[in-house]
């Protein structure tokens, strides 16, 4: 059966390029500098979108999406400070945390529509020249203060808060989109003539001039993790007394 198919649609294809149409044929039907083997598979069903994706090449990329996350500290130290001069401390980032704005925090701009991704809303927070920002589903919130005074931490809440100066892991580039292997099965009739791949690839090739790459994504994860240790401060001013004598 596979050698008596093939041959007609062999006859198919020379009848074609034999016609008195073979010029205009052979431009309508058949994509210049196809072979007679070619044409018997193209008339066969081999199509475009077939060949697409059988001759597409793969490679495959890894992405690091980098968590940002804070712990607070169970257990709270206790310093004594005894003043003899002033300095301004440079606070730790608070980035990532999950939870929920405390009663009084000030909010300074609020958005539930979802037109705001996480860079969007830091970006907008920052405008506005808040200390603290959270994202959610849906949500862009900014906050005066920071991260300390404003967010009640709560594992499970759908809302991240963040320091305004926090940075945020870099966005993925969408990758083409690979063929599945479905679509790598040859039509019906190419199978029971049963060519092999360099057959197809030679007749893929004469229907297509250039396909392009596909890249398939592979994602990974790396966290990186700030504690924050809760510090109770005791301020102990020493006071001179000067007694006349």
């Amino acid at each position: 059966m596979k050698a008596s198919t093939a041959f007609s649609l062999l006859a198919l294809a020379t009848s074609a390029a034999s016609s008195p149409l073979a010029g205009l044929e052979d431009r309508t039907f058949f994509p210049p500098g196809c072979s007679a083997d070619n044409k018997v598979l193209i008339v066969a069903g081999l199509n475009q979108q077939f060949c697409s994706a059988y001759l597409q090449l793969t490679s495959t990329a890894t992405v690091v999406n980098t968590v940002f996350n804070t712990a607070f500290a169970t257990t709270t130290a206790t310093q004594t400070v005894i003043v003899t001069s002033t300095a301004t401390p440079v606070p730790s980032l608070v980035c990532g945390v999950p939870g929920f704005a405390v009663a009084d925090a000030s909010t300074t701009f609020f958005n539930d529509d979802g037109s705001f991704n996480v860079a969007q809303c830091q970006a907008q927070c920052a405008s506005l020249g808040a200390g603290t920002f959270a994202s959610g589903s849906t949500l862009c919130a900014c906050y005066a203060g920071n991260p300390n005074v404003v967010v009640a931490p709560a594992e499970g809440s759908p809302f991240t808060f963040y320091d305004i100066n926090c940075p945020l892991p870099a966005l993925a580039k969408r990758a083409p989109v690979c063929a599945p292997a479905s679509a790598k099965v040859p039509p019906f009739f190419v199978q029971i003539i049963n060519p092999g791949p360099a057959r197809i690839s030679s007749a893929c090739s004469c229907l297509l001039n250039e396909v392009p790459a596909c890249t398939v994504v592979k994602s990974a994860t790396a966290t990186a993790t700030t504690t924050v240790l809760q510090v109770q401060t005791a301020m102990i001013t020493e006071t001179v007394v000067v007694t006349a004598a």
